[in-house]
């Protein structure tokens, strides 16, 4: 497993676009529906606790640069 460091995850920066895409990869939506349904989870997600973890960086969100994340390849965000 790997750290990312902070430099690391401020390249990593997502865009609504990509985030939409990873978490609902099969949906078709109109773009205002799916940008309503990434701040409706967002604002579920920064509600239980992660607020402060959850950053917004010019047009792309990233998590807390000072967090500890670890990195591990072949494991997958999504249930399945």
């Amino acid at each position: 497993a790997q750290r990312a460091g902070p430099r690391q995850r401020a390249e990593l920066a997502l865009s609504a676009e990509r985030l939409i895409a990873a978490a609902w990869p099969d949906e078709q939506m109109s773009p205002p529906a799916a940008l309503n349904r990434l701040h409706v989870a967002l604002t579920t997600l920064r509600n239980l606790g992660l607020r402060d973890l959850l950053l917004r960086d010019g047009d792309g969100y990233l998590l807390a640069p000072d967090i500890a994340l670890e990195v591990r390849p072949g494991r997958s965000v999504r249930p399945s």
